[in-house]
């Protein structure tokens, strides 16, 4: 099993609010622990919003997924990725195929199930709406 973990803050109200970088990566290796999973790799965006994919370090991550090198994606919560949608809908579509699968800690659901795919759109038109 490798694992990306993927964190993000987009304003230093969320670090003073129990959303800091250093949380997320706390909780991500929390439950990496708990899975009995390895490790996990980090891609960090500070001070990015997530009203699009186009954040540095979800392109490096985006490429290391497209060369086969994680089996996981990893975050805190589904709005750490992503708040649009659509874009949510493609990242999955695109781990998909390449044989990764997408892991959300604290909302618990992952897309290698039917159920997981089914709570991950409904979160997402939530976020969405939330950023809206």
């Amino acid at each position: 099993m490798r694992v990306a973990a993927y964190v993000r803050v987009s304003t230093d109200e969320q670090a003073d609010k129990g959303n800091s970088l250093i949380e997320q990566k706390e909780r991500l290796n929390a439950y990496c622990v708990a899975m009995g999973w390895p490790k996990p790799i980090f891609f960090v965006d500070d001070g990015y919003s997530a009203k699009d994919l186009k954040r540095p370090a979800v392109q490096k991550l985006i490429g290391a997924v497209k060369e086969s090198k994680f089996d996981v994606v990893l975050t805190s919560k589904l709005d750490r990725m992503s708040r649009k949608l659509l874009d949510m809908l493609n990242f999955v579509a695109m781990l998909e195929s390449h044989k990764c699968s997408y892991v959300s800690a604290s909302e618990g659901f992952d897309t290698s199930t039917a159920v997981g795919r089914m709570v991950l759109q409904l979160l997402a038109a939530f976020a969405e709406f939330e950023r809206e």
